[in-house]
């Protein structure tokens, strides 16, 4: 309609569909007609105004904006329009009343989603990402109605009705289930933050408020239906953000996109509320090489990632850690790469090289002694292997060793020769 008509309301009227093409006669001046309340009721009491198509209702117990003569979209293509809203006092609901034309009806089945489509809206954030959405000027004038098929249904019959959705991701949303997260602490969790399973998002947060007297919150999220299962009263669920330390910095992807949530699968009953740790749980150990255990008295500066050295050339590194089974040492686990697994033998020694050592003394002066850069910053474990028959077997897998504090004199200075696999060069 025009916008005067929007503003200050109107007549319209139309002709029974078979009297189209006919001559007829002119209405004499004061003719009476009858005025009925809308499109949909003089179709009712007049059924051949009605025309080619069907017409279809729609059921919402919220406020809309919509009125007779509001289109109906698909894909922003108009396929139908608004003939009457009502309210139902029987229901408490708001009854919209809609005509589909028969040249579109294939699009609309049982499995059909319908939403209001009204004037422009804007979501998301910087790291989100911005979402601008804008209807045709009709909808922005007028409100408007429209669809989405994400499954296909059965065939309607005329007056069939449907829900309407309060917008888009509502209708969407049909598709997800809805699971409350309770963090211990405040988190940088905040609307449309990503929820993600092995990396592949399953689900998105909608909102977040505080409780525990500010102490933690909590989180509601939609989760898609097809991967609600991963959440059950085993699952592990965290806050993956950056984390900085002098070893590097880890996952640096969410200083852009910000922090997600991730989940791990449990093995208990599938459930739609579940408490989230205040840190990652611990990751299991990846050997790819030959993996070797040694016992320290103290974890010290080691992590998960520090290098293993023989003779100052990287060929390892620290897959985890652990508390022995009586609590009194600390089993650091060491991932000795492939190349490299026949310098380990059961006569080895290892030590730490992590940070710096300074010897001083009143007349030998000041003695500063370090193994590299990268140990210094990021940590490390260095290793030597002795000649002869000192030098003992190959270690098998698993097998323990001490991890001194710094080591001997004599030991730096073993050179035994032990031929590489891959290296044809002679013994």
């Amino acid at each position: 309609d025009s916008l005067q008509a929007i503003m200050a309301g109107g007549i319209a009227f139309d002709y029974p569909h078979r009297l189209y093409g006919r001559k007829l006669g002119r209405a004499k001046p004061g003719h009476r007609f009858r005025l009925y309340d809308s499109y949909a009721d003089a179709v009712r009491h007049v059924p051949d105004l009605k025309p080619d198509g069907i017409f279809i209702q729609f059921e919402t117990e919220k406020p809309v904006s919509v009125r007779a003569g509001s289109p109906v979209y698909y894909k922003k293509v108009q396929v139908g329009e608004v003939t009457d809203v009502q309210l139902d006092s029987r229901k408490d609901k708001i009854v919209i009343n809609a005509f589909v034309n028969r040249k579109y009806l294939d699009l609309v089945s049982t499995g059909s989603r319908f939403f209001l489509a009204s004037g422009i809206e804007i979501r998301g954030s910087i790291r989100s990402g911005i979402r601008l959405t804008t209807s045709p000027l009709a909808s922005i004038m007028m409100g408007s109605i429209a669809f989405i098929n994400p499954e296909k249904g059965k065939k309607i019959r005329e007056w069939h009705v449907f829900k309407l959705y309060e917008d888009l991701e509502s209708a969407k949303a049909a598709d997800f289930v809805t699971i409350e997260i309770h963090f211990p602490s405040a988190e940088e969790i905040g609307p449309d933050s990503k929820i993600r399973y092995q990396g592949v998002q399953i689900g998105y947060v909608t909102d977040v408020e505080f409780e525990n007297e500010m102490q933690g919150i909590l989180v509601q999220a939609r989760i898609n239906s097809k991967s609600a299962h991963v959440f059950t009263s085993g699952a592990k669920v965290w806050v993956v953000k950056p984390e900085f330390g002098l070893s590097g910095i880890r996952n640096l992807n969410t200083i852009v996109v910000g922090p997600y949530i991730a989940v791990q699968k449990g093995s208990g009953i599938p459930v739609r509320e579940i408490y989230g740790l205040d840190a990652p749980p611990p990751v299991p150990f990846m050997i790819r090489g030959l993996h070797i255990v040694v016992e320290a008295d103290a974890l010290g500066s080691l992590k998960r990632g520090c290098p293993v050295y023989y003779k100052q050339v990287r060929v390892g590194s620290v897959a985890g850690y652990e508390l022995s089974p009586d609590s009194r040492k600390v089993w650091v686990h060491l991932d000795i790469d492939e190349p490299y697994e026949a310098l380990v033998r059961t006569g080895s020694r290892f030590w730490n090289v992590s940070g710096v050592r300074v010897h001083a003394g009143l007349f030998s002066g000041v003695n500063v002694k370090t193994d590299s850069l990268e140990a210094i910053v990021a940590g490390g474990i260095a290793f030597a292997t002795p000649e002869g028959k000192a030098m003992g077997s190959k270690a098998a897998c698993g097998q323990h060793f001490v991890l001194h504090e710094k080591p001997e004199g004599s030991w730096l200075r073993w050179s035994p020769s032990i031929r590489l696999r891959g290296n044809n060069s002679p013994p």
